[in-house]
């Protein structure tokens, strides 16, 4: 009988632009991501599978994939504004304001 056992869990993540999520990721201080192929980015416990949209990871890195989503969401959100030339401005922790001129 096993000491010990690790529980992995698998979570539906739509991220589909591997650019942005490597930039939330580096934003909240991940900086040892391994690539593998075009679709697949790990780093410690964490795998993104891009084309399937999901991730698996051990049941207690569930706060920290939580961290990962807001930022993910947070990049899209800058990515699409520059894009659409609109400024943001920050109103509270996870809400902005766009403007376009």
């Amino acid at each position: 009988m096993p000491c010990y056992e690790v529980r992995l869990t698998s979570v539906e993540f739509k991220a589909k632009h591997k650019d942005l999520l490597l930039k939330a990721l580096r934003n909240i201080g991940m900086y040892q991501i391994r690539k593998i192929g075009d679709n697949i980015i790990e780093f410690g416990n964490l795998s993104f599978n891009l084309k399937f949209e999901k991730v698996s990871l051990p049941e207690d890195e569930a706060p920290f994939l939580n961290r990962v989503k807001v930022q993910y969401s947070k990049e899209c959100i800058q990515e699409a504004a520059k894009k659409k030339k609109w400024l943001l401005k920050k109103l509270a922790n996870n809400k902005f304001q766009a403007k376009r001129y």
